[in-house]
C-alpha cells in the first residue's frame, strides 16, 4: 500500500501509511517552538528549574507524545526509542512539578511530625530530587542524540524566560459520587475525620524500616503497590481533600479548630507523595513489562535507574506519605472527640427475628451513611458495625445471642435503635420510618 493509500478500520475511520522520510518533516515541524522551549531548559540545570518550567515541559511533553502516538510512532523501530524519551521526560516532569510544589507549601501545611521524621523528609526529598534532576537531565541529553540521529534539526533560538507562565490554580468539581445527601457541618468533619483514620490504617502496611536492595524493593512493590493499587490509595486521599475543602475550608467551624487546617495539611502532604508515588510506578511498570519494544526499555533503563526509582517510590513516597498519614492522627481524633457524641446503646433482639446478613447489611448501610465509627459487642466481644464481614463473623460464633451493645456517634446510634424497633426490616422496607428512607435505595 503506498503512501496515499487509505483503508477502513473496524470503526470506519479512514486510515494509511506514511513513510518515515514523510513523518521526519511532519514530527520536525510539529518540535520545532516546543525544542526552543527546551532550548530554554538546558541552559540550565534541573536542578535549577522552577515548578512552571516542569509543568510547561510536562504540557509540551504530552503534546508531542500525543502526535506521536496518533502516528503510531511507538510501535515503528525507527521512532519507537524517541517516543519513550519524550513519555519518559512527561512523567518525570510531573514528579518535578510536585516536588517543587510540597517544597514551596510545606510551611503552610502546618505538618507536624517529630524532629527526627522532619528533618529525614526534607533530606530525602533532596535525595529525590537530585535523582529526578539527574535522570531528566540525562533524558534531554538522549533526546538530542537521537534527534541528530533522525536528522530532525533542531532550532539554534530558544524561547523567551517570560513566556513560561505560573500553572495558576487548577479547578475541579467536588467528588461526591459516592456520598448521601447530608449537610450538617459537623457531620461532615466527623465524616472525614474517619474517613481519614481509615485511609491511615490502609497504608499501615507501608514498612518504617528502610528496605535496601534491589530485589529487596522489587519485591516489596510487586506483593504491595503495583499502579492500580497506587492510584487506589492517591484516590482514598484526594477524596478526603476534596470533602475537605468542599464542606469545611473557610468555615467558622475551621476557623475556631486549628485542628482543621492542621489535618488538612496532612492530607495534602500524603497525597502529592502519592502522586509522584504513582508516576514512578508507572514509569516502573512501563519499563518492566513486555509491551515495550525491549531495545527501547534497555535505553531508557541505562538512563533512568530502576533500583534507585524503587527506592524513591519505597523509601520515599510511600514511607513519608504514611508517616505524614500516622502523624495526622492526632488531629483526626480529636476532630472526633470535638465533633461526635459517643453513647452507648443496647438493644435487644425483637421476639422471632434472628440476626443473619440480611438485617446485619441495613446495620452496616446506616454506620456507612453518617460515615463515622461504630462498634457493635455481643458478650465482651466487638467489631466494626461498618464491616460486614467482621458482623458476621462476631454473630456467627454467638448464634443464641439475644442482646447486643452499640458504641459510637449518636446519630447511627438512634437509626440503629429504629431498625430494631421496626423488627429489623425483615417485615418490608416500606414499613421503615421516613428518617431511614436512604435504607430503601
Amino acid at each position: 500500500m503506498g503512501p496515499s493509500q487509505t483503508e477502513a478500520t473496524p470503526d470506519g475511520a479512514r486510515q494509511g501509511i506514511i513513510s518515515e522520510e514523510q513523518f521526519r518533516a511532519v514530527l520536525g515541524s510539529k518540535l520545532e517552538d516546543s525544542l526552543r522551549f527546551v532550548n530554554l531548559l538546558v541552559q540550565r540545570s534541573p536542578t535549577e528549574w522552577h515548578r512552571r518550567h516542569f509543568v510547561e515541559l510536562g504540557r509540551v511533553a504530552h503534546d508531542v507524545e500525543t502526535m506521536l502516538d496518533d502516528h503510531g510512532a511507538r510501535n515503528n523501530k525507527s521512532y519507537s526509542y524517541f517516543t519513550e524519551l519524550v513519555a519518559s521526560l512527561r512523567g518525570l516532569a510531573a514528579v518535578g512539578s510536585t516536588l517543587r510544589h510540597v517544597l514551596a507549601r510545606f510551611p503552610r501545611y502546618g505538618v507536624q511530625l517529630s524532629t527526627d521524621v522532619e528533618a529525614q523528609f526534607f533530606s530525602e526529598t533532596e535525595v529525590t530530587n537530585q535523582f529526578i534532576s539527574q535522570s531528566m537531565a540525562g533524558l534531554l541529553r538522549a533526546l538530542y542524540e537521537e534527534l541528530g540521529r533522525l536528522e530532525i534539526k533542531v532550532p539554534s533560538d530558544r524561547a523567551d524566560e517570560e513566556s513560561v507562565h505560573d500553572e495558576g490554580i487548577r479547578l475541579h468539581l467536588h467528588h461526591n459520587i459516592d456520598e448521601e445527601d447530608v449537610v450538617e457541618e459537623e457531620q461532615r468533619i466527623a465524616e472525614i475525620a474517619t474517613k481519614y483514620l481509615a485511609a491511615a490504617q490502609s497504608l499501615a502496611w507501608v514498612s518504617d524500616v528502610r528496605i535496601d536492595g534491589r530485589k529487596e524493593l522489587r519485591d516489596f512493590v510487586l506483593a504491595h503497590t503495583d499502579e492500580e493499587r497506587s492510584r487506589h490509595y492517591e484516590g482514598l486521599v484526594h477524596s478526603l481533600q476534596s470533602k475537605y475543602d468542599t464542606y469545611i475550608k473557610n468555615t467558622t467551624l475551621e476557623g475556631r479548630h486549628s485542628s482543621l487546617p492542621r489535618l488538612r495539611g496532612h492530607v495534602s502532604l500524603a497525597l502529592h507523595l502519592l502522586e509522584v508515588g504513582t508516576q514512578l510506578v508507572h514509569f516502573y511498570e512501563r519499563h518492566e513489562n513486555d509491551i515495550r519494544y525491549e531495545a527501547a526499555k534497555a535505553r531508557i533503563a541505562r538512563i533512568v535507574d530502576k533500583t534507585e526509582l524503587l527506592d524513591r517510590l519505597v523509601n520515599y513516597c510511600l514511607r513519608f506519605a504514611h508517616l505524614s498519614l500516622e502523624s495526622g492522627k492526632r488531629f483526626a481524633e480529636e476532630a472526633l472527640r470535638t465533633f461526635v457524641r459517643v453513647q452507648r446503646l443496647e438493644l435487644v433482639l425483637p421476639d422471632g427475628m434472628a440476626l443473619h446478613a440480611r438485617p446485619i447489611s441495613l446495620i452496616v448501610r446506616i454506620v456507612a451513611h453518617y460515615g463515622t465509627h461504630v462498634e457493635m459487642e455481643i458478650e465482651g466481644e466487638s467489631a466494626n458495625a461498618g464491616s460486614i464481614m467482621e458482623l458476621i463473623m462476631l454473630v456467627g460464633g454467638r448464634a443464641d445471642a439475644r442482646s447486643f451493645v452499640f458504641r459510637g456517634d449518636a446519630r447511627p446510634l438512634q437509626d440503629i435503635r429504629q431498625l430494631f424497633e421496626h423488627r429489623l426490616g425483615e417485615e418490608g422496607l416500606d414499613l421503615l420510618p421516613v428518617s431511614l428512607d436512604y435504607l430503601r435505595g
